[in-house]
């Protein structure tokens, strides 16, 4: 299955993807919502995705903070996207996870992009325990949702590796605890100097619920596959047949785009 997902959008996600659906171009397909705007009875939702910068009345925007209230506080927004998730028989919710606090982090993520440079975060563990937390809370919980955990987007992210996602998925050990593969940020991840990106689905693929399919170009993801850096055809070898396929690209490249990258990559 293939969905489109509303990422990068200028107008909100519920009004650039009924745009598309009115325009009758992808009726054959499924969409994914990318935070709890629901689309109701428009369409087929196959899954919500929980952004940290949708979630504006979480400040510490991470189920691994080292803060309890904070954590507290994105949990609770993450189980109400669930409970809409199951109000509307969604049965997938793509969570991110969080990060570890790094001064100057997003400075340091540009050089390390531009520049070659290598950062590391040093004591992950604390806030890896954290999050195997909240995981098993909501899984608990919601044990008809599907958990998505996806490829972090920067080092100072979690998961940057494949090692930590087998620590979390063991360590939770819950049926509905799933791995999401992003092609964009396993891209930028090796380019980083970290993990590899052919090692997430060779190690991960029995594993894997679903894929965001994106491009890069130089620092750049939300582009059409077939447009960037990213080698597609090393992906479906590793993907589980029942995968789900989610295309997510900026609006800024319109429906014309989203149809030339859905022709490239349906498989």
């Amino acid at each position: 299955m293939i969905a489109i997902s509303s990422a990068g959008c200028t107008s909100s996600a519920a009004e650039y993807t009924q745009h598309l659906y009115r325009e009758g171009l992808f009726k054959d397909f499924e969409f994914m919502v990318e935070d709890h705007i629901v689309l109701k009875d428009l369409m087929n939702i196959v899954s919500l995705n929980m952004q940290p910068e949708l979630v504006k009345s979480c400040a510490g925007y991470s189920l691994c903070s080292n803060a309890e209230n904070d954590r507290q506080n994105y949990l609770a927004n993450v189980a109400n996207v669930a409970s809409k998730a199951v109000h509307y028989k969604c049965k997938n919710v793509i969570v991110w996870p969080g990060y570890v606090p790094v001064v100057n982090g997003f400075e340091k993520h540009n050089r390390a992009l531009n520049n070659g440079e290598e950062f590391e975060c040093p004591k992950r563990t604390m806030y890896l325990q954290n999050l195997c937390r909240s995981l098993y809370t909501l899984c608990k919980k919601f044990p008809d949702i599907n958990f998505c955990i996806p490829t972090g987007r920067t080092f100072y992210e979690i998961p940057t590796s494949v090692e930590e996602v087998q620590w979390i998925l063991e360590d939770v050990n819950a049926p509905n605890l799933k791995y999401w593969h992003n092609t964009a940020h396993s891209h930028l991840l090796e380019k980083m100097k970290h993990e590899a990106q052919d090692n997430w689905l060779q190690s991960l693929g029995d594993r894997t619920w679903g894929v965001h399919l994106e491009d890069v170009v130089g620092v750049e993801a939300l582009c059409p596959p077939g447009t960037g850096e990213v080698k597609f055809h090393h992906i479906k070898s590793h993907l589980p047949k029942n995968a789900l396929k989610v295309l997510r690209i900026s609006e800024q490249f319109g429906a014309f785009g989203i149809q030339t990258a859905l022709d490239m990559i349906r498989f």
